[in-house]
């Protein structure tokens, strides 16, 4: 009897556990090798799962502790280029089948769980009718564009201006109907940056609750937490020698720069010069430059700051979820964010030379 006990009570917990399994598998019309990718929104391309094509069909098993926006792309080998992504929606404990046609989106086959199945069913109603009217345009467009005729390409650019605004009316209708909806975040989410921010903030503000713990209402309040007028959030990171700087230590009475660049990246190593210039100018009065890099090879992040003479704080970023470029909504390299000795968020931009005005307007001010 005490067995049969011990045997209900284990069968009890493991039914209760919650299983964030998930699977994603299909096949790729009329190609029979190649590789699959399959990225998380989000996740860095080297990151992504891929899988090798065996007679044209993939298979992917992952976990995921909430509904989430995943996306597939196509590639006939590792260093070619891929297909556009085509995106969908996974849920915890659930199989997404997918036929995927490489070159009409739109006639792929999918099947998923009730959230994919409804994410599918809203593509293929903005393709139908936004997306497609665009890609009647295009051509047209390109025309003008060969013949150099201004007056047809401004028309062009006026209608698909047109069809563009009404696509995202009608997100934007979607999401305000819909706020308990994972999708109605990550439709806002998406599009962060070409909504208004007091219009953003209306509708994140109607979000239900009960998507708090999305990373799409968590990212919407990340990036709303760090617009110009906020106070800066703190972090710290440590260097390569172990020792742990907080912003907060820093950026006491001062005015402080947080660049975000990489070693690769060539727009980031050209702006370190104008950088070297506009701290050797400040320096002295109270202004400070904390460099956060997202690189991985150490020796090359080393070499580009012996190489551009970079005598300020440099910090190596983290890699997951918890990186400050991701709290500070970071989405491309280079990118400044520029706090004034109040600790408020007074500029966030990558454009030099307005940041040297501003630089210099707070340090005058100051």
């Amino acid at each position: 009897m005490k067995y049969l006990v011990t045997t209900l009570i284990l069968l009890a917990l493991f039914s209760c556990k919650k299983d964030n399994s998930f699977i994603v598998k299909g096949k790729v019309l009329n190609k029979d090798s190649g590789l699959v990718r399959l990225n998380q929104i989000g996740e860095k391309a080297f990151d992504a799962k891929t899988c090798e094509l065996t007679n044209g069909e993939f298979y992917f098993e992952g976990e995921v502790d909430l509904p989430e926006e995943f996306f597939i792309q196509y590639k006939e080998n590792e260093s070619s280029r891929g297909t556009d992504y085509f995106k969908f929606f996974v849920e915890p404990s659930s199989e997404t089948e997918i036929v995927f046609d490489t070159e009409r989106f739109n006639k792929s086959e999918f099947k998923g769980s009730k959230i994919g199945n409804e994410y599918w069913e809203i593509s293929k109603t903005i393709f139908d009718e936004f997306d497609s009217e665009i890609e009647k345009l295009i051509p047209d467009y390109q025309n003008a564009q060969n013949n150099e005729n201004t007056e047809q390409l401004n028309e062009i650019i006026g209608k698909l201006d047109s069809i563009t605004k009404l696509s995202q009316d009608w997100v934007l209708n979607y999401a305000w109907n819909h706020p308990e909806s994972y999708i109605s975040a990550n439709f806002l989410y998406q599009r962060q940056f070409n909504i208004k921010l007091d219009t953003l903030q209306k509708y994140f503000d109607r979000l239900d609750k009960n998507l708090i713990e999305s990373k799409y209402y968590k990212r919407l309040n990340s990036y709303l937490s760090v617009q110009v007028g906020k106070p800066y959030l703190d972090f710290e990171l440590a260097d390569l020698n172990g020792n742990i700087h907080k912003l907060s230590s820093i950026a006491k009475d001062k005015v402080v720069l947080i660049d975000f660049w990489a070693s690769w990246c060539k727009p980031c190593r050209e702006h370190n010069k104008h950088l070297k210039e506009l701290y050797e100018n400040n320096k002295s009065n109270g202004f400070e430059i904390v460099g956060i890099s997202q690189d991985r090879d150490t020796t090359q992040f080393l070499n580009a700051i012996e190489e551009d003479e970079m005598t300020w704080l440099n910090l190596l970023d983290k890699s997951d979820e918890n990186s400050v470029g991701k709290k500070y909504e970071s989405t491309s390299v280079p990118f400044n964010i520029l706090i004034d000795n109040n600790g408020i968020i007074v500029y966030r931009a990558n454009d030099y030379e307005n940041l040297e005005i501003m630089v210099d307007k707070i340090i005058n001010k100051k």
